[in-house]
């Protein structure tokens, strides 16, 4: 007998796994007793004995203890356990050695298409499915690998040729989120293979996979929706699939509703029917294209909608609350423009019959392109024209055009792997600027690139810690890790230079001869460049150029040095840490040398640009002496800074003369590229400060844009807690005192010049302008008697200025406001603006409610770092609640990493570096690890900064401003 304490737990009908909590050898114990007996009938109970000692032996030589590996007493060849104990990181869920050991899934098996049927019961927060796989044998295999995540898999069955197929085992792996069947034969290629599973899962709001929403209606009651979100490797909590992007399929499916309900799916609706239970009803959606997992999507609500058609008989609808579809309208009428302009710019008809748009309460990320079924954050799809801002309208209207363009670069061509999602992101953050441009003429949406694309990549490229556009990923939190700035903003700005140096009809062409060639199925970046190589009609070899831009992390400084009569153009990598320790993962093969077409114009005549191609060397160019100064990189078409050397002080003296002379453009790369040559080193401090004394004449939105969230923030940010502060505020005030008096209040003007004056009214905010802080307190408290007294577009300054000025009542007030309003866009101004009191102990109580509010979490935390106050209780919030924080969105979601990167990289002191170091050194960081290296090394670039710079800013400030 062995003494073995086992849990049974169901798995499968009929099968049982013996989970083993303790195990130990079991012995045979012989106890005699001494028999005091007559010499009679000693002999006879010796003999006896003599003869039980013989069957013991024999028993013992023929009998097993219970196998550790099988758990069956029978005979086993399989060796003890403890000599063959597997890894421990290939453990399967029964204790066995996971046979499959690549997170990859094997290439022997291919999906053809999925029969999904599920039935979620919003209710008691369970869904219940059954997925049928048809499978293609690309080489015979007796095993099946497929994905799974938290689902209970109740019952599965595999047939070939119209007949079943046993199955010897099977097993999950948890942390490659996998399932493994061992088959009693192998599979043909010639077989027709099906694979059926049926599955149970949990409704939970978890923000992936399929989970439950909760919104309230004008009346208070709480409603809920099930949805979906699988972008990256999420699909596999949903059905039991082959959950990587270039295993396409076609995909069926059939959802189960209550009748008050209605049920969507990437495809439309084929038909309807009841259920055995009269208040439920069974849709069934016609069969969809070819496309990858991760763009499935479904949805059941209680939501109503409003639709249009476009030229090519396109259905769009636009889905939410029914409290809030008058808010649509906006986002409907953009979809069907920017469809209509895609169609045409892609040179490729959209390819399915409808599209749908459709708002979730709860949701991580901004918007998912899910083909034929995008679904989007409350405000990144509602609009009210009569309480939302203009940036409102227009980040609806970016947002809607950044997916649709996913329905081509994405959808109807997918990456092959991970490592190429540039080729997604990339193009739609490039894109989305071309459609908005088509519904927003006015908004000047070619010259905003610059400042919320360009410069925001260049900034973050400027790391060690970087990485290349294109970049090798493996598990789920890498993959997670490389929806940043680099796939999107310097995606998107590479492909920028490119339409410049091929020109927009070759650009053009290239583009639809990719789509053509590779719709509905996968494709790498080679690609890309051969079907722009083949249309080019130029001697400019396309690979060999961009490959120096997405295979290598990083971009060029050209630094220019001028002679007599020529000046020399030589480039090497730009870093903000050129001396940084940080050890670096990535080997560039081309040692940090870049094809850069060079574009430059001289003072002689500013008009005409020039291009000459640094083909991964330096150059030198004939320049007339009599020339004061060249401005490179001319309208910052190509990814790269210049520093102007001696030519810094011509510069700087044609813009206080006359700085329209380089165009608006142009303006804003000087002066960042000054400011940013400083703060490595580059450059002195005090020259770059010196550059943005021209500012006190510039009327130019994207320019202040630039220098406000830019250049000062950064000051103001490193010289808080110095003498020098009061001395830049009134630096500041001098520079924005002109703009101040010339934007007013009123809400007038062009578009940017209504952007042009919440950019400055806050600045005057945050450097204590006196008269501004007074006119916005007038301003809010007759706002809370009369809510549409005041402009919209002012409305966040005005609310800043009330919270931060104001005392608890108001706080109170603002806050009853954003629980009740049913205008997400207000409801989100609001919310942002209740993070600036000065007060301690509410800034903890609101940090405390908005972790209990899904909603609202990541808004509060990333907002807080824009409070000097909220800052340092916004990070030790983080450190004591990150567990829970890093439950919800840790594992399958980048929203981490901008809460981590926004409350910690304005860091500038050695205590809070080694802080934030010895706090994530020994935790899982799973989606946000490169966030916090990239942190760290930002933190040490403002450390150095503060030491070689701040004195000298401080004294120049103190002479200047004193």
């Amino acid at each position: 007998m062995s003494d073995m304490e086992v849990e049974e737990v169901s798995f499968l009908p009929g099968d049982t796994i013996l989970h083993k909590k303790s195990v130990y050898e079991p012995t045979r114990h012989q106890r005699c007793q001494q028999l005091i007996c007559s010499r009679t009938w000693a002999i006879v109970i010796l003999i006896l004995l003599g003869m039980l000692l013989v069957i013991i032996a024999s028993i013992a030589a023929f009998a097993r203890p219970e196998c550790k590996v099988c758990a069956s007493t029978d005979h086993c060849d399989i060796k003890p356990i403890s000599t063959v104990a597997p890894k421990p990181e290939f453990i399967a869920t029964n204790g066995k050695e996971f046979p499959w050991k690549n997170i990859r899934l094997p290439e022997s098996i291919l999906p053809i298409s999925y029969d999904i049927f599920m039935h979620p019961n919003i209710s008691t927060s369970v869904f219940k499915g059954r997925v049928k796989i048809m499978l293609d044998i690309q080489h015979e295999t007796d095993f099946i690998v497929f994905h799974i995540t938290d689902l209970n898999i109740t019952d599965y069955s595999i047939t070939a040729s119209g007949s079943n197929v046993i199955a010897r085992e099977f097993m999950e792996y948890k942390k490659n989120k996998q399932f493994y069947i061992l088959l009693e034969r192998s599979l043909k290629t010639s077989e027709n293979v099906q694979l059926e599973v049926k599955f149970e899962g949990q409704l939970i709001s978890k923000l992936e996979g399929f989970y439950k929403s909760t919104y309230k209606t004008k009346d208070g009651e709480e409603r809920h929706i099930a949805t979906t979100h699988f972008e990256p490797t999420a699909a596999r909590a949903a059905f039991p699939c082959f959950d990587e992007p270039q295993m396409k399929a076609t995909f069926r499916m059939s959802i189960v509703r209550d009748k008050q309900h209605v049920a969507l799916f990437n495809m439309p609706l084929l038909s309807s029917k009841p259920a055995t239970d009269n208040n439920l009803v069974i849709d069934e959606f016609q069969l969809s294209k070819r496309m990858s997992t991760y763009l499935v999507a479904f949805v059941v609500s209680d939501f109503d909608h409003i639709s249009d058609t476009t030229k090519n008989n396109v259905t769009v609808s636009v889905y939410a609350p029914k409290d809030m579809i008058n808010q649509a309208e906006f986002a409907l009428n953009s979809a069907v423009k920017i469809l209509e302009y895609y169609d045409e710019f892609f040179g490729v008809p959209y390819p399915l019959p409808k599209q749908d748009l459709i708002a979730i309460p709860d949701f991580a990320a901004g918007a998912m392109e899910n083909w034929g079924l995008i679904t989007y954050r409350l405000t990144a799809l509602l609009y009210d024209p009569s309480s939302s801002s203009l940036s409102s309208k227009q980040w609806v209207a970016t947002v809607v055009a950044h997916e649709l363009a996913h329905q081509w670069f994405g959808n109807l061509v997918t990456m092959e792997w991970w490592d190429d999602l540039w080729l997604n992101e990339g193009f739609a953050s490039y894109v989305e600027y071309l459609g908005t441009d088509v519904v927003l003429p006015n908004f000047r949406m070619t010259d905003q690139f610059i400042v919320d694309d360009f410069l925001v990549a260049l900034n973050l490229d400027s790391l060690s810690t970087s990485h290349p556009i294109q970049t090798e990923v493996s598990n789920p939190d890498q993959i997670n890790e490389i929806f940043d700035k680099i796939s999107y903003n310097k995606g998107s700005s590479i492909l920028k230079m490119l339409r410049e140096f091929l020109g927009e009809e070759n650009f053009k062409k290239g583009l639809s001869s990719y789509l053509t060639t590779h719709k509905y199925g996968n494709a790498k970046t080679s690609d890309l460049w051969e079907s722009l190589q083949g249309v080019s009609g130029s001697n400019i070899n396309v690979k060999d150029v961009m490959d120096t831009w997405t295979l290598q992390m990083g971009y060029p400084l050209v630094t220019i040095k001028r002679s007599e009569d020529s000046v020399t153009l030589e480039q090497d990598r730009f870093l903000f840490n050129p001396n940084s320790d940080e050890k670096p993962e990535f080997i560039s093969p081309f040692d940090y040398q870049w094809y850069i077409p060079f574009t430059y114009i001289t003072d002689k005549n500013p008009s005409h640009i020039q291009t000459i191609w640094m083909n991964k060397t330096s150059v030198t160019i004939e320049f007339d002496k009599s020339n004061r100064w060249i401005k490179g990189n001319v309208r910052l078409n190509g990814f790269y800074r210049v520093d102007y050397g001696d030519m810094w002080h011509e510069i700087i003296k044609q813009l206080q003369d006359n700085h329209k002379t380089f165009n608006v453009v142009d303006r804003v790369g000087l002066v960042d590229d000054a400011f940013m040559l400083s703060r490595c080193n580059k450059l002195d401090a005090r020259t770059a400060i010196e550059i943005t004394k021209y500012m006190e004449n510039e009327t130019e939105y994207i320019v202040w844009s630039t220098v406000i969230t830019g250049q000062l923030k950064f000051l103001l940010s490193q010289l808080r807690n110095q003498e020098s502060y009061q001395y830049l505020q009134k630096y500041i005030k001098k520079l924005i005192s002109n703009q101040i008096k010339a934007v007013g209040w009123n809400d007038e003007g062009t578009v940017l010049h209504k952007f042009l004056r919440t950019g400055i009214l806050d600045m005057a905010r945050q450097v204590g302008h006196k008269e501004t802080i007074e006119k916005g307190k007038e301003l809010f408290l007759r706002w809370k008697t009369e809510p549409d007294s005041i402009n919209q577009n002012i409305k966040s300054v005005i609310l800043r200025i009330g919270i931060e000025f104001g005392d608890e009542d108001d706080w109170n007030f603002v806050w009853e406001k954003s629980k009740t309003t049913l205008i997400p866009s207000e409801k989100d101004t609001l919310v942002r603006a209740l993070v600036y009191t000065k007060d301690v102990r509410i800034i903890n109580m609101y940090l405390n409610r908005a972790l209990n509010d899904t909603k609202i979490t990541d808004i509060v935390l990333r907002e807080m770092s824009r409070n000097p106050v909220g800052q340092i209780f916004a990070w030790q919030f983080l450190q004591e609640h990150w567990q829970e924080l890093f439950k919800r969105y840790g594992s399958g979601s980048f929203t981490m990493t901008g809460i981590v990167q926004s409350l910690i990289t304005t860091f500038n002191t050695q205590f809070y570096h080694d802080q934030v170091k010895n706090f994530f050194d020994n935790r899982d960081m799973a989606t946000a690890t490169r966030a916090v290296r990239q942190s760290l090394e930002s933190i040490t670039s403002r450390i150095d900064w503060m030491e070689k710079n701040s004195q000298l800013i401080g004294d120049w400030l103190k002479e200047n401003y004193s």
